[in-house]
């Protein structure tokens, strides 16, 4: 796997969006949603997409 993977959030009025990308290789590694949590914290949304995400990285 590549060192240079980044992250995107999009917190969304609807959904959290996460994508991990190779800027690298120029291809999207994996991606991830959430319901976004904003009456309750926005951060169990993002924990929820990441621990998502955090399963596909380890796929690839």
């Amino acid at each position: 796997m590549s060192t240079s993977i980044y992250l995107t959030i999009d917190f969304g009025s609807t959904y959290t969006k996460l994508t991990a990308i190779d800027l690298d290789k120029g291809e999207i590694v994996a991606t991830s949603r959430a319901m976004t949590t904003v009456k309750i914290d926005v951060l169990v949304g993002f924990n929820e997409a990441f621990e998502e995400l955090k399963k596909d990285l380890v796929k690839n």
